[in-house]
């Protein structure tokens, strides 16, 4: 999109919000803590993610780092400079990027991105999935740009890492802390948003000076325990609280002891009308690591844990763009490796999810791809190749290690059954897996939104159902190293990334009962003839069944957990099988239902929803997974005609996904939401040519929905979002409604679906205050999670 066009479509988006909202808009109190997302106990854990409290600990004053918020990032990472090379966060350096001590950070990151600028360069075949749109770099160096805390995340369940911290080898941390930060830019007061990428700033749990109160596992734990029983209180005082040098959960928390910064960004996207897999688009992350060079006194690249460089275990001993120093000779041995691999104490440790791969054989860089998480091969460095010469370890090598391993009666596997349950573990320990398993576009913490983003781009839960479902864990072992009892790896052991361990149905916990993510709506599961085979005894509860929903040689038998007898709003509409002709490269072909040809012989995805009574005055709709162009401005007045121009310029809905056409007669598990419309994108096209006016768009272009509802407990499908509700109340929801429609007065206004007004049935639920779960919606249609359509950076 030319960078006119793209700052048309934002202009237009915060015309969109002002027209929803003008006049109307219901105050919030940045100071209430907790935050208003609710979040059930039993998925509360150690972390920080209320974004008032986010705020003051992220506070910038213009005096200095001394006088600003114990977390800004520009300030701890310089914590380990040298006094004449520390800056003052102003002008260019208001962006941390362009800090002295960031130039390795900000060097290989544009030099990532130009080389995919160069590879798109050579032509629109360049890229087998498609045309991409690439992340602008400059907005890596722009003083538009921000680094922006989301949250702080206690992994002492990772005390198992064995990542020694530059210039503190020797000292036992005790697990890690991580500071989450999301890139942002705002252009005045109406243009600007979050991007998708993502910066972990991981320290030690335990101080390397090993302050009093803070000086052992025990002490740290018992820091945060007591913190999760605090009161609630305001974003000030949990500040206070949190910052006192006796009891504070980060008061000891500083840049000199910076293990590492971890970054996960996506680097491209292609858009579903230029996808070739027809999995309803693509978007590839780069995940990158850098530490601290006490020499150059600077962050460097570095190796990332368990991802293993493929290319020299493959033979290639110059290495590729993943591997540390490419280019330089560094044979490795795949015989070798897998040697190490299948040895008894390295397969004891994979079983338990507690592996640590030996440095030599790591990467620098990791790829992932979105969306079909572990149905894609370029998420599995431990892939199981269709040929020899892309194949790290065989299945054969693995059965035998098994066989080996079991022979004798004290040590047999507690979490892997076969050699598919092996290589899951094997796949789930590196980036490339762990970042695409249950998680939000690539991210597992992308950060609650703050109150002022418009719900349209607003994320509604700052964690995905991956983290929220490892609470229990991390709880239980964070009580284990409070008692300061002594501790095995077992105790250590992580759950599978996709589903909670099978122990948290247990009485204490329930998760089956109180929540959908064991064995509930849209969880993992494993088809009921495949059970005998495997460790992973994911069963679905009553009421729903296990369907395969993508057929796939690289994650066989796994499903998902669907109503046995009739559809919900939400449910997948589709199922079809993922190939991949190599490592990364993955094509969609769908099976049920067929998709037929209709219109100049354009391959069209229709899914009729039949078989379905829809409430009176309402109708359900299925939208579909690959991109359908047919014509938005086709004649209405046929019945051919309403569904070419009701399904144009459509797709990218993972598996499908069944809604209702107006927000009427709601069903519990639905809420409404607003809807991009057929026909949005060229509208705002047009609207740059001079045709139209933006606010048409969004009259003639987006419609109300009857959606997925979600919450903590209740999370979306793999590969959706759950997306800020639009705020409708008993009070404001007729005013809301009528100054959408009377905004634009004299427009034409599209009645055939999603024009109605929300009924009062569904603006009336939680006594009056509304629906304020959040809808479920593929990520790629919020603005934070893409990386194209930003408007360009502008010249100062």
């Amino acid at each position: 999109m030319p960078w006119r066009a793209a700052f048309a479509f934002f202009v237009a988006v915060t015309a969109l919000y002002t027209l929803l909202t003008a006049g109307l808009a219901i105050a919030a109190d940045d100071s209430d803590y907790p935050q208003r997302v609710s979040i059930p106990k039993v998925l509360q854990g150690p972390f920080v993610s209320e974004p008032a409290v986010v705020a003051q600990l992220d506070k910038m004053d213009a005096r200095g780092c001394a006088y600003s918020g114990p977390l800004v990032f520009g300030c701890l990472i310089q914590g380990q400079a040298l006094e004449a090379d520390r800056e003052m966060l102003g002008g260019l350096r208001v962006n941390p990027f362009n800090l002295k001590v960031a130039f390795e950070i900000k060097k290989t990151i544009e030099g990532d991105l130009k080389e995919l600028s160069a590879q798109a360069a050579r032509g629109p075949k360049a890229f087998p999935e498609g045309e991409p749109s690439l992340l602008n770099a400059t907005f890596l160096t722009h003083q538009d740009s921000r680094v922006e805390l989301v949250g702080v995340i206690n992994r002492m369940d990772r005390n198992f890492i064995g990542d020694p911290i530059p210039g503190h080898e020797n000292h036992d941390g005790c697990g890690e802390i991580s500071v989450i930060y999301r890139f942002s830019y705002k252009r005045g007061e109406e243009i600007g948003s979050r991007l998708p990428v993502t910066m972990n700033v991981v320290f030690p749990a335990v101080p390397t000076d090993r302050p009093s109160g803070a000086a052992s596992c025990k002490d740290v734990a018992q820091r945060w325990l007591d913190y999760l029983e605090m009161p609630s209180r305001s974003a000030e005082e949990a500040v206070r609280e949190m910052m006192n040098a006796e009891t504070g959960i980060l008061s000891s928390i500083t840049g000199r002891d910076i293990a590492r910064i971890e970054i996960n960004m996506q680097a491209y996207r292609v858009k579903v009308g230029n996808d070739t897999t027809n999995l309803g688009s693509t978007a590839k992350y780069l995940i990158r690591v850098f530490r601290w060079d006490p020499t150059a006194k600077r962050f460097v690249v570095s190796y990332l844990s368990n991802q293993i460089d493929r290319a020299r275990l493959l033979g290639n001993e110059n290495g590729d763009s993943n591997s540390c120093g490419e280019g330089i000779p560094h044979e490795l041995s795949r015989k070798k490796f897998v040697k190490l691999i299948t040895s008894k104490a390295v397969l004891a440790d994979i079983d338990r999810g507690t592996l640590n791969i030996p440095r030599e054989y790591l990467a620098c860089r990791a790829v992932s791809v979105s969306p079909g998480g572990q149905y894609r091969s370029g998420n599995q460095p431990f892939w199981n190749a269709n040929t020899a010469a892309e194949q790290i370890i065989s299945d054969t090598e693995l059965e035998a290690a098994m066989r080996a391993y079991t022979l004798n009666p004290a040590t047999q596997f507690s979490f892997v059954k076969s050699p598919t349950d092996l290589r899951v573990r094997l796949n789930e320990a590196t980036c490339s897996g762990c970042h695409q398993a249950r998680a939000i576009a690539g991210f597992h913490f992308p950060g609650a939104d703050r109150d002022d983003t418009p719900s349209f781009n607003a994320v509604y839960l700052p964690g995905s159902p991956q983290f929220y479902g490892d609470q229990p864990r991390r709880l239980e072992i964070l009580k284990l190293l409070a008692s300061g009892k002594s501790h095995k790896r077992y105790d250590l052991a992580t759950s599978y990334s996709d589903r909670p361990l099978n122990k948290f149905k247990g009485e204490r916990w329930k998760l089956n009962e109180t929540t959908e993510l064991l064995g509930g709506w849209g969880s993992t599961c494993i088809v009921d003839s495949a059970l005998a085979t495997t460790q992973r005894q994911w069963t679905c509860n009553d009421g729903l069944q296990c369907k395969v929903l993508f057929i796939s040689p690289n994650a066989t038998s796994v499903g998902t957990c669907v109503p046995e007898s009739s559809l919900h709003i939400g449910d997948a509409m589709q199922s079809g099988e993922i190939k991949s002709a190599r490592f990364g490269f993955d094509t969609y072909v769908r099976k049920e239902p067929a998709p037929v040809k209709i219109v100049d012989a354009q391959p069209y995805t229709l899914i009729e929803a039949l078989g379905l009574i829809p409430p009176p005055g309402n109708s359900y709709y299925a939208a579909h997974q690959e991109y359908y162009e047919g014509d938005a401005d086709a004649d209405g007045g046929t019945p051919e005609g309403v569904i070419i121009k009701r399904d144009s310029q459509t797709g990218g809905f993972p598996a499908g996904m069944l809604r209702l056409s107006e927000c009427l007669d709601l069903p519990p598990e639905a809420t409404c939401g607003l809807v991009a419309s057929p026909g949005f994108a060229k509208c705002i096209t047009d609207v740059e040519a001079g045709i139209g006016t933006v606010q048409a768009c969004f009259v003639k272009r987006t419609a109300y929905a009857g959606m997925r509802a979600c919450d903590a407990a209740n999370p979306c499908r793999d590969d959706y979002i759950c997306l800020r509700s639009i705020g409708y109340n008993a009070e404001n929801g007729g005013k809301k409604f009528s100054a959408r429609k009377t905004g634009v007065d004299g427009l034409q206004l599209s009645t055939e679906f999603g024009q109605q007004p929300p009924d009062s049935a569904w603006l009336s639920r939680n006594s009056g205050a509304g629906d304020q779960r959040g809808i479920c919606i593929p990520p790629y249609f919020v603005f934070q999670f893409r990386s194209d359509g930003h408007p360009k950076p502008i010249k100062y």
